[in-house]
């Protein structure tokens, strides 16, 4: 189930990097045709983009842990299994 999960956020994840970054550029477009100074322009895109990959990474890394860490509860569970334990002392 975890890996089904993954699975499915990584393609999420790709679809939304796609649509930020021509989000972004559809957004440069249109306000640079307008009478907005370009460095404000330039910082507002830059300062979205950064709220963006730490968002992102956030929530990536929240993710990954949580998966990490069903890997290691099931490793334990196996390991402490009762068949496992009266198998080893034979």
């Amino acid at each position: 189930m975890n890996t089904w999960i993954s699975n499915v956020f990584g393609v999420l994840l790709n679809i939304l990097h796609i649509v930020v970054i021509v989000g972004l550029f559809i957004f440069w477009q249109q306000a640079s045709q307008t009478q907005v100074d370009q460095t404000k322009l330039a910082l507002i895109v830059l300062s979205v983009f950064l709220g963006y990959i730490i968002v992102i990474g956030v929530l990536t890394t929240f993710i990954s842990i949580n998966e990490r860490l069903g890997k290691i509860v099931e490793l334990l569970k196996e390991q402490n299994s009762p068949t496992k334990l009266f198998s080893e002392k034979d």
